[in-house]
């Protein structure tokens, strides 16, 4: 047993404080550089910036569908005088000029017309619809080609 604690003391001896470091440092590195063209990069680095262009964008879109839904109701209202025409894009992504005359809202974002371009009544989708504006009526006689 004495054997044992001569060898812990001689170990004791031998060791030096010296040479384990006392304070430890922490390892402080350099924040990351992000390139202007990197894909890493947040697209905007303020958040209220991003919320101001959120708002932006949605109040424009709002303000689109009103007037897009104030057109067709002037439309319905004077049914006799007025035609709708614009851009519509079916859903296989085909895009063709309609001129419509206007019936009803069938929800929100969907309303019947008779299409003067197939001479038949139609549900149109007003997201789809593009470039839409008003016509008179009198310049088009059916079947309005279809471009």
């Amino acid at each position: 047993m004495s054997d044992m604690f001569a060898t812990i003391e001689t170990l004791d001896s031998n060791f030096s404080f010296a040479a384990v470091p006392q304070v430890i440092t922490p390892v402080v590195t350099a924040p990351k550089k992000v390139d202007r063209d990197s894909s890493e990069q947040p697209q905007l680095l303020n958040p209220s910036i991003a919320e101001r262009e959120t708002t932006k964008k949605a109040a424009t879109k709002r303000e689109a569908e009103a007037r897009s839904r104030a057109m067709l109701q002037r439309a319905m209202h004077q049914c006799d005088d007025l035609v709708v025409v614009f851009d519509y894009c079916d859903c296989h992504g085909r895009s063709t000029r309609r001129v419509v005359s206007p019936i009803r809202f069938i929800g929100q974002d969907l309303f019947l017309g008779l299409c003067l371009s197939r001479e038949a009544p139609r549900q149109f989708y007003r997201e789809r619809c593009k470039n839409m504006r008003l016509a008179l009526a009198s310049s088009f006689v059916m079947p309005v080609p279809m471009n």
